[in-house]
């Protein structure tokens, strides 16, 4: 993980949201993911997931946990921008079972 804060330039975001992060959008100065889980147990059990890589990485997102889906925002909030930091968890977080 190379914990780069340089920030990201529009360019440089579509084109990781158009190879290794489609799941993703960038909206708000932010990256945004919603995953879809059977219920509640199964969205807690994700968000314990994205917990345990966010603090691998040292780069934590904002989570909302809902009954049968869990959304992530996620974006360096000391250069209040998308920097390589919040696309190489993107990416990590992309590995994970939702169910």
């Amino acid at each position: 993980m190379s914990h780069s804060s340089s920030v990201l330039s529009d360019q440089e975001i579509a084109h990781y949201l158009s190879t290794t992060l489609s799941n993703w959008s960038y909206q708000e100065n932010a990256l945004w993911r919603k995953w879809g889980t059977h219920d509640w147990r199964n969205s807690m059990r994700l968000a314990l997931q994205i917990s345990e890589l966010a603090e691998r990485h040292q780069h934590h997102p904002q989570l909302t946990i809902k009954y049968s889906e869990v959304i992530i925002e996620l974006f360096s909030h000391d250069v209040n921008a998308i920097t390589m930091r919040d696309i190489e968890l993107a990416q990590d977080l992309e590995k994970l079972n939702s169910n």
